[in-house]
């Protein structure tokens, strides 16, 4: 389909979802016109972006592209008005549009030195029996993981998905990664490989998803109230300039489709870094780096070594990492085989800019090393030296950008920067938070070999990424993706140094503190992904001239490596780590909701986080005293403080009535579950300072009711 014939075919969808947002009687047009508009426009980009590749690339970039776009033109139309249904109909009519007033500028151009990677052609080597029986084995094995999972799910309070998770989950997980490896190298059935390692992913990010009945974390849910909100009225009060690309691309998906915000939620981003990792990680290792399409699907793999335990659960931190890491597997293809157009990298980063400023401002400071590094100079000194202070200041504008941000939004002007840079070498690299490798053991022997796994996670990473900028600097054309990545992998490295040193939050509770700084962490370690994946795949490539038993069991180690890591991704209760947080259950949303019945006039909640997250699930930003929420939340906020003085000092009356006069009401509670340390003496010692209480489900949770008025 040409671009202009798929652009009204696009355009037709748009007027038809507009006019399904106009009037709830023609919202049986909703999914007609929102399917239209994503395929069309996905048929344009893809054509206009990957006019060489084959429709399988076409279309799941084509897609990505749209996904993005709607993320980008929803932030836009969010912070010029808001999200209602005349925004979304101006989106949806104009946006296709756009992209074809655009398409001379996005088109790719055909260079020389692009020509030979274009028109290269390589057959896959003839099917057979063995690869179909790896493949549909591969199949067959992510499905009854999908399937244990399912079996698993629980809205009980859970420390770990492993707490009802049977051990065979991790033997299914083991076995496709095996069949999968095994398959790839076998060059057959390169795009059902690719799908099945879609599927593959999925199966691995999918426990937060699939076990947890009500929900997983705590930050899901204030997101979720977020955009129940924005779908409701179109806009959050007061309005942020951050989040919306999430909150834009949930509320349309659900919009459109008649979904639920919280299925949507909840999917979007494992099913984005499913669908979407293995494909750009495959299509850098072909047309990036020019690796066979065999080596280069197996070399995919290598993305399970990377941090992407965020993308278990859908937050604006994870989405917006998973736009960072396609922006550097892009925008490092893009550096040797001048694919795709620039206009994509700049996509992917606004993206990532548009969920959340901590990935979006190091996406934004990687498309502009990439762009600088990409600068000709025709070997004049002068013009190199111009090129090289540019590359040194991109860095240390992306060093400092973070920090500079965080001092001003504390009001603490250069403060902390001046802490930081004062701190001596020595303590700001000990600061970062890397994890020194070791072996122990509990004398149990596979969660010894997990721990392993875990702890040595970060060190291989390192050593890869200096192993892929040794073997990828010894080309010339190559060294652009060295000095990109590496350098900007330490600039974050920096400001994750600089963040630890000097930096008090003001809004975060002090056991969560370095929290910021360990997120950047993992996007500085996601920076030095197109490096690491390149010295993977010198490693495979070097086992494939290896005596066959060699192989076979370093394949088979590989696939119990990401079984490994597979645990890791989630809280552990083993001998080694012991997670205390809960996640909410039925209980929690039981309390909640006898609370609301029975609360007359104004009220404040005092409960754990578990509690509050329930009640964010069932009324969402409903009740808020100036700038507090009527629920306790883990944040700098003195209520949360009054709920700890509760749960730790004997549960006193006058803590509560201090509660009360602070917040300027008349009501009261405070909840406490049967899982919280010495729970049995605080229960105890709450029933007589309360006015009374209720039992929540045979006991686990008691509600105590405190009255400024006495009983």
């Amino acid at each position: 389909m040409k671009p202009l014939h798929s652009t009204i075919v696009a355009s037709a969808g748009g007027v038809l979802l507009a006019a399904g947002l106009a009037s709830g009687r023609l919202s049986l047009l909703l999914p007609v016109g929102g399917f239209l508009l994503i395929s069309a426009m996905s048929e344009t980009l893809g054509r206009m972006l990957f006019p060489e590749e084959r429709p399988f690339f076409r279309w799941m970039f084509g897609v990505l592209g749209s996904l993005a776009l709607i993320s980008v033109a929803g932030t836009v139309v969010y912070d010029l008005r808001k999200l209602d249904a005349i925004g979304w109909s101006w989106i949806a009519v104009a946006l296709p549009w756009a992209v074809f007033a655009i398409s001379p500028i996005i088109r790719p151009r055909r260079t020389v030195e692009a020509s030979p990677a274009v028109h290269q052609v390589e057959k896959a080597a003839p099917e057979d029996s063995l690869s179909a029986i790896l493949l549909l084995v591969a199949i067959g094995a992510d499905a009854a993981a999908l399937r244990w999972l399912s079996g698993a799910r629980t809205d009980m309070a859970l420390r770990s998905p492993w707490e009802t998770v049977p051990a065979i989950y991790f033997l299914w997980i083991v076995l496709a990664t095996f069949c999968l490896v095994v398959l790839s190298y076998r060059r057959r059935y390169p795009h059902l490989t690719l799908a099945a390692a879609s599927l593959h992913l999925f199966a691995m990010l999918s426990p937060a998803l699939i076990v947890y009945g009500i929900g997983y974390g705590f930050d899901p849910f204030v997101h979720q109230a977020a955009e129940r909100l924005v779908a409701a009225v179109g806009v959050v009060m007061p309005k942020t300039p951050y989040y919306i690309g999430q909150y834009a691309l949930v509320t349309f998906l659900s919009k459109t489709f008649s979904l639920p915000i919280e299925a949507v939620d909840r999917a979007l981003l494992p099913a984005m870094a499913a669908l979407f990792l293995p494909t750009a990680a495959t299509w850098l290792l072909r047309r990036g780096f020019g690796l066979q399409r065999g080596l280069s699907i197996l070399s995919s793999f290598g993305i399970l070594l990377l941090p992407i335990a965020s993308f278990a659960s859908t937050t604006p931190q994870g989405l917006g990492d998973l736009f960072f890491l396609l922006t550097l597997l892009f925008g490092a293809a893009w550096l040797h085989a001048h694919r795709p157009p620039l206009v994509f990298i700049l996509l992917m980063a606004a993206a990532s800019a548009a969920a959340h400023p901590l990935a979006g401002i190091p996406s934004l400071g990687a498309a502009a090393l990439l762009m600088a590094v990409k600068l000709r100079h025709d070997g004049a000194r002068s013009a190199r030296l111009g090129k090289f202070a540019i590359f040194i200041m991109l860095i240390a504008a992306s060093a400092a950008a973070i920090p500079i941000v965080f001092s001003f939004q504390q009001g603490a002007g250069i403060a902390p920067l001046r802490t930081a840079l004062g701190t001596p070498a020595a303590g700001l690299l000990a600061s970062i938070p890397f994890t020194v490798p070791g072996i122990e053991t509990r004398y149990r022997p596979i969660v010894d070999f997990a721990q392993f796994v875990d702890r040595g996670r970060d060190f291989l990473l390192f050593v890869m990424a200096a192993a892929g900028a040794w073997l990828l600097g010894r080309g010339k054309e190559h060294r652009r993706t060295v000095l990109a990545c590496g350098g900007l992998a330490l600039a974050l490295l920096l400001a994750v140094a600089i963040l630890r040193s000097g930096f008090v939050f003001d809004d975060v509770i002090g056991y969560e503190q370095g929290n910021y700084a360990a997120r950047l962490y993992g996007t500085a370690l996601l920076a030095l992904s197109p490096l690491a994946l390149a010295a993977f795949a010198w490693w495979w490539r070097a086992l494939s001239s290896t005596d066959a038993h060699v192989r076979f069991f370093q394949t088979l180690f590989f696939a119990c490596v990401a079984g490994a890591l597979a645990y890791g991704w989630f809280p552990r209760l083993d001998e080694y780590a012991w997670s205390r947080g809960y996640s909410p259950s039925a209980h929690d949303i039981a309390a909640v909701r006898w609370i609301d019945a029975h609360a007359a006039g104004p009220y404040v909640v005092l409960a754990d986080q578990s509690v509050s997250a329930a009640a964010l699930h069932e009324y969402g930003f409903r009740t808020y005293y100036g700038r507090q929420f009527y629920y306790s939340i883990p944040t700098g906020a003195p209520l949360y403080q009054h709920y700890l003085q509760m749960a730790y000092h004997g549960a006193p009356r006058s803590e509560m009535e201090a509660t009360m006069r602070e917040i300027g009401v008349p009501t009261a509670y405070f909840v406490i579950g049967k899982y919280w340390t010495d729970a049995a003496s605080v229960i105890e010692a709450a029933k007589k300072t309360a006015d009374d209480f209720q039992e929540i489900d045979g006991g686990e949770l008691y509600v105590f009711r405190y009255s400024a008025f006495g009983k």
